[in-house]
């Protein structure tokens, strides 16, 4: 899906990049509101609107293996 890589948990997407090289991740939709305002998180929007439950996040955001750990674990 968008044409890059993405990892699956238990037949749900979980996060990946596409192919224009955006880290994408999801998470519980309920918790979009708080984690769309955390560094480096953008809107994921597809046709009219934003996605719930799905991110895009800065390159810089997730330079280290830690901050990386951070969105990887939220699912």
């Amino acid at each position: 899906m968008f044409g890059g890589v993405c990892f699956m948990v238990h037949g749900n997407m979980s996060v990946g990049i596409t192919n224009k090289g955006d880290f994408m991740v999801r998470f519980d939709g309920s918790r979009h509101a708080k984690i769309s305002k955390w560094p480096g998180a953008k809107p994921m929007t597809f046709g009219k609107g934003d996605m719930k439950g799905f991110l895009f996040v800065d390159a810089d955001a997730v330079e280290s293996p830690k901050a990386l750990e951070k969105w990887v674990t939220m699912l």
